[in-house]
């Protein structure tokens, strides 16, 4: 999702991810609690793709979702951001 022109997230039921230029926060869900955990990917690198699928009008005309996994495909999909 867009939070701000220059700030984005990623969640899913057990991880949660905020990413901008220059850098990135991560959050895995423990029990009733998110516990902050170091990100996968670099900030330059996550950004570059979640900016791409949001950008994107048809998740099938060329969205770049190589870099997400199941569950963050599940979520766009879910909120209608790819197809």
């Amino acid at each position: 999702m867009k939070i701000a022109d220059d700030l984005y997230g990623i969640q899913t039921e057990t991880t949660r991810e905020i990413v901008w230029d220059g850098g990135s926060l991560c959050y895995v869900k423990r029990g009733s609690t998110w516990e902050a955990e170091p990100c996968r990917e670099e900030a330059s690198t996550r950004l570059a793709h979640v900016k791409g699928i949001l950008q994107a009008t048809d998740g099938d005309a060329g969205a770049d979702v190589d870099g997400l996994d199941e569950k963050e495909l599940e979520a766009l999909k879910a909120l209608g951001y790819i197809h």
